[in-house]
């Protein structure tokens, strides 16, 4: 099979962690031959240089030397605490035997490691990659076959020279987001093939690490299907970047002290809260509605004993009565199992366990094949998709099936259409634990098969406002997908519904479907799931408690 020749073009020698695992992941690809890494280090008085591009490089260097200090003890503290390495410089690249120097002006034939457009063309380079914002990057990609992709940051409320991550933090706003641009080889204009949104974290350091990581976990999946089609990436249809007019560039030293305070204040809340036994805890809220009204709808609340707490509810009917299959999680643990419990007139009673493993479990999805009952738990901690079948309804169940293995994807949805199965799921390819933007589509002929065909438009979204799923709602032929909305520094802040209107083996469409929001006095600071039985519907809500 013949390998894309790939370029990796920096604007500096100088490389981060995150620059320095995606030139090692390529390096070990299969379908990937780097062929160079090329450094633009035009100076920016040279005749024809981009002064707007070079202006964004001295921002950015200029903003680092200025607030070193504020980043060095957040890294500091990241790494002990979390064990995240920032994307601080780290790696000097022009060691590298393929590291080469481009210089529009030098000889043709290249002079040591300086190299001149023919020499570049004579690569013969599929392909270039870019970090950073690079002068000579027109001149560089008219060497390729095909052209380039480049990680763009500069969208959505940070705009050029921006630190990434930083004003997203700032204004604690729920999500952070990036654009990958494929630029074809005679034009300098690129197309987005890739916008990404991911929940913001709770400080700078921690969201840039967070944000870097997705980023290149999406330029990855973007370059292999590159180096299979041997084509660029076409223009993507979902996650349109909203336009604002609000759009920030360097911080100033005003800016990095608010932002301190605020931070500051954040920790010490959480430090307050944690020593006084506040926790977060997700319960129960059941109501006799409709699902497009759950929200403002008079519910009954249900709470799991002290130490535990329930969520990711599923009904399901059998025999006169409804069950509720619920995530069933113990702090003593830190881990949950799968719960089942009887819903009655006046609430409901825990009829026991259901499913427990050595590893955490939650999202109990349940279908039905071949007239049994199935399900699908979220076990993403065990790199599976585990599909377990009813043996003694409700409490016993024997695993049947593990359609993926060594794959981390998080709440599955599987359901026939059109005499095929899909799935719909979570994975994390950034392999950060988070599965809370991505969403990707599978087929096959059966929900038992170990065989899974992802959709040609995969990934369907990369969007924390709707990536991760929370419930599906079959109406005869219509299906509902319910989706997370995430806040700042806030899991499961919301829900959003979409109606499924086109769904084939090479296209996937679906639209948002209005759902009543809860009102202003609602005490809940989440919610993140619901299910219905058509008359009967429930939800879970975050909300805090004192010795939960």
């Amino acid at each position: 099979m013949q390998k894309l020749r790939m370029a990796i073009l920096l604007e500096s020698p100088v490389v981060d962690a995150y620059v320095g695992s995606f030139y090692k992941w390529a390096a070990s690809e299969k379908l990937i031959d780097v062929a160079a890494v090329v450094v633009d280090n035009r100076d920016s008085h040279t005749p024809g240089a981009s002064q707007h591009v070079h202006q964004v490089c001295h921002v950015g260097r200029r903003w680092r030397r200025r607030f070193e200090a504020l980043l060095w003890p957040e890294e500091w503290l990241l790494r002990i605490v979390g064990g995240v390495t920032h994307g601080l410089p780290n790696e000097d690249v022009s060691k590298r035997n393929k590291t080469k120097f481009f210089s529009p002006y030098s000889n043709e034939v290249p002079s040591g490691n300086e190299i001149g457009p023919a020499a570049l063309l004579a690569l013969k380079i599929d392909i270039f990659v870019m970090f950073g914002a690079c002068p000579s990057q027109q001149e560089i990609f008219a060497c390729a076959q095909l052209g380039g992709l480049a990680v763009d940051f500069a969208c959505g409320h940070a705009g050029p020279g921006a630190p990434p991550g930083f004003w997203e933090v700032f204004y604690a706003l729920p999500t952070t987001s990036v654009c990958i641009k494929a630029y074809a080889k005679s034009g300098y204009e690129g197309e987005t093939v890739l916008y990404g949104s991911f929940a913001t974290k709770f400080s700078y350091c921690l969201n840039q690490s967070h944000l870097f990581s997705h980023s290149i976990a999406q330029l990855e999946q973007l370059v292999l299907r590159t180096a299979k089609s041997m084509r660029l990436p076409v223009a993507s249809s979902h996650g349109v970047p909203l336009t604002t007019s609000k759009r920030s560039s360097a911080p100033t030293l005003a800016n990095v002290t608010v932002y301190l305070s605020r931070v500051t204040m954040r920790a010490g809340v959480k430090g307050f809260r944690r020593l006084a036994g506040i926790r977060q805890k997700w319960s129960l809220c059941i109501n006799r509605s409709s699902w497009r009204h759950a929200l403002t709808h008079p519910s009954i609340p249900i709470s799991a004993p002290r130490g535990y707490f329930w969520a990711d509810p599923f009904l399901h009917v059998q025999d006169g009565k409804t069950y509720c299959f619920v995530e069933e999680y113990a702090y003593s643990s830190r881990r949950g199992h799968i719960s089942v419990l009887e819903i009655t007139e006046s609430g409901a009673s825990n009829l026991g366990v259901a499913i427990k493993e050595d590893f955490h479990l939650s999202f109990p999805f349940l279908f039905r094949y071949n007239n049994e009952l199935y399900m699908c738990p979220e076990s993403s901690q065990s790199r599976q998709v585990r599909i377990y079948r009813s043996k003694g309804f409700p409490l016993c169940w024997e695993l049947c099936s593990t359609p993926f293995i060594g794959k981390s994807m998080a709440d599955s949805m599987l359901f026939e259409r059109y005499g095929k199965w899909w799935m719909l799921s979570s994975p994390d390819h950034a392999e950060i634990g988070d599965h809370c933007s991505e969403l990707c589509l599978y087929s096959s002929d059966s929900p038992l098969s170990k065989h899974w065909e992802p959709h040609p438009k995969n990934p369907i979204y990369v969007d924390a406002s709707a990536g991760r799923n929370a419930g599906l709602i079959l109406e005869g032929d219509r299906i509902f997908r319910v989706a997370q909305k995430q806040g700042f520094d806030q899991y499961g802040a919301g829900l959003c519904v979409f109606e499924i209107l086109t769904l084939t083996d090479q296209d996937y469409e679906e639209h948002a479907v209005p759902l009543s929001a809860p009102t202003i006095a609602d005490r809940y600071i989440g919610t993140h799931h619901l299910s219905t039985t058509g008359e009967l519907t429930v939800r879970d809500c975050l909300e805090r408690k004192f010795l939960a």
